[in-house]
């Protein structure tokens, strides 16, 4: 294959079909020998935006207890100030990767766990073109926050908005 991919992205959000996401993301992290970043993307138009910026907010790290650093896209980098909205955001993402991480293999050589919020869809395809990620795998449905988000229209908007190439697992 001519194109090796270095850094793949998959979103997770605890739906079979984003578990589905996950095992082909992990089969081409293995074949290619890249890095896996597992993302979980928090719909803030699911629960209050409260106190949460407009920009999709990137929680940033590979250690997903202990994200000290937020980007927000363009315009500066730091912390912002930790609410009970994060906080709520952050322990639905923390118990969602941790029950995800247990379930992938340790034959890949990398993987990193990020919490992003905003949009899935603009915030997904964002994040991955900041990252210089070369693929971005995506489950067909999902769920999110306590509705059902018809994930095909988030994989729709992904593929469509997206210069990096998308998997849509099935």
């Amino acid at each position: 294959m001519s194109h090796e991919y270095q850094k793949i992205l998959v979103a997770y959000d605890g739906s079979s079909d984003s578990m589905k996401a996950i095992r082909q993301a992990e089969s081409l992290a293995k074949a290619h020998h890249a890095s896996l970043i597992v993302v979980y993307v928090h719909d803030q138009n699911t629960k209050t935006k409260a106190t949460m910026n407009s920009e999709p907010v990137f929680s940033h790290g590979a250690s997903m207890m202990h994200n000290t650093t937020n980007y927000v896209p363009y315009v500066q980098f730091g912390d912002f100030n930790p609410t009970a909205n994060k906080e709520s955001i952050g322990s639905e993402a923390q118990k969602l990767l941790g029950e995800v991480a247990t379930k992938i293999s340790d034959d890949i050589k990398e993987v990193h766990y990020e919490t992003l919020v905003g949009d899935p869809a603009k915030t997904l395809v964002q994040y991955a073109e900041d990252q210089d990620m070369d693929l971005i795998v995506l489950g067909n449905r999902g769920i999110s926050g306590l509705r059902q988000l018809v994930m095909g229209s988030v994989s729709n908007k992904v593929a469509n908005e997206s210069n990096i190439p998308v998997l849509i697992a099935k």
